[in-house]
């Protein structure tokens, strides 16, 4: 009876693990087939066309995330990766760039665990099926049997001067207490913090900031994600504020590939692009 009942509590956890926190089905089928999904499922196009399909397990999720006895990292929820040890040159331009001595946050870190190209794809805390010993697969490609292939348009590398900018402040940060930006070719006033259009100096760590793309208040994925993060400011105001960071996520929704490479819109006519920067 005891027996049962532990199953029973396991399989309950499973059920809330699939419905709750990824969302279920509609994770799944968003990465179902995708770029992210390095599974080995009959229907996985994708992963073995790319030559990223594994042999011998079809679970989608365990690549990144694992339900129990994950890794101590604030990198990302459940987190299942080995994080990377690279040290990352970033910007250091002193106008609207200006990111000397920053690193990329968590949520960039959980994206370079895997495309700074230095960690295995298969360097898992936790392996498919229960989780203990050797991985029960082989790579489909033999290019992946260690890291992202040097020639793939995916691979970010450490240096990430030739990339868009990441664990930099929104617009350069800001000025003054109404908000004015270090640099003025960006947008404002879709810049939403907590339900409210807003640009403040200062935050708090719980703030939550994105840019609005559609005719609402509400945070949603279609919409840029910003995150709250500590800045030192050099110049007119100059302090240390909590403000909106751009990061990888920003752009990206790692789960839902319908706009192609992951984005949050689309980028017709660099639409995207064209929601931050006023050119």
């Amino acid at each position: 009876m005891r027996t049962y009942l532990r199953g029973m509590k396991i399989l309950g956890a499973a059920s809330l693990l699939a419905f709750g926190l990824f969302s279920g089905s509609v994770l799944a089928a968003g990465i179902a087939n995708s770029k992210h999904d390095l599974s080995n499922n009959a229907s996985n196009t994708a992963g073995s066309a790319s030559g990223a399909g594994a042999n011998g397990t079809t679970e989608i999720c365990v690549f990144c995330h694992t339900p129990h006895g994950s890794a101590a990292s604030t990198n990302g929820p459940l987190w299942n990766r080995t994080a990377s040890a690279a040290s990352y040159t970033n910007y250091a331009n002193a106008e609207s760039m200006d990111s000397a001595g920053l690193t990329p946050s968590s949520s960039s870190l959980a994206c370079l665990s895997c495309h700074d190209g230095t960690v295995a794809m298969d360097s898992l805390v936790n392996k498919p099926g229960s989780g203990t010993g050797a991985p029960t697969y082989t790579w489909a490609g033999a290019a992946f049997t260690t890291k992202l292939l040097s020639s793939a348009a995916a691979l970010i590398g450490s240096d990430l001067r030739n990339d868009h900018p990441i664990g930099v402040a929104y617009c350069g940060g800001f000025v003054t207490a109404g908000g004015a930006c270090v640099d003025g070719d960006f947008f404002t006033a879709n810049l939403f913090r907590n339900g409210t259009a807003s640009m403040v100096n200062t935050g708090t760590a719980a703030d939550k900031w994105w840019i609005e793309t559609g005719a609402n208040t509400t945070r949603n994925k279609t919409d840029l994600i910003l995150y709250a993060r500590s800045f030192v400011q050099t110049g007119a105001g100059a302090g240390t504020f909590v403000q909106p960071s751009v990061e990888c996520a920003s752009c990206h929704n790692v789960h839902d590939n319908a706009n192609g490479t992951f984005l949050r819109m689309a980028n017709t006519g660099s639409a995207l692009c064209l929601t931050c920067h006023n050119k």
